[in-house]
């Protein structure tokens, strides 16, 4: 349980941190600057961070017995 738990986390924070890859070809592609890219990861880990204590609460409400 725990590896599979790892494998998961490791797939899902990985593809949140390798945006820095994507940033050259996505500014070519599209005309955009370093800044617009920049915004849209930071509004991202913004989104992130406001809906975490949330999907806590929905997490922890599903654990609950009845």
């Amino acid at each position: 349980m725990l590896v599979c738990a790892s494998a998961i986390l490791t797939l899902a924070l990985g593809i949140r941190h390798s945006f820095g890859l994507f940033l050259q070809p996505m500014s070519m592609a599209n005309g955009w600057g370093r800044e617009v890219f920049g915004l849209a990861v930071a509004l991202s880990n913004l989104m992130w961070g406001v809906t975490q204590p949330f999907t806590g609460m929905l997490a922890d409400r599903g654990s609950m017995p009845l």
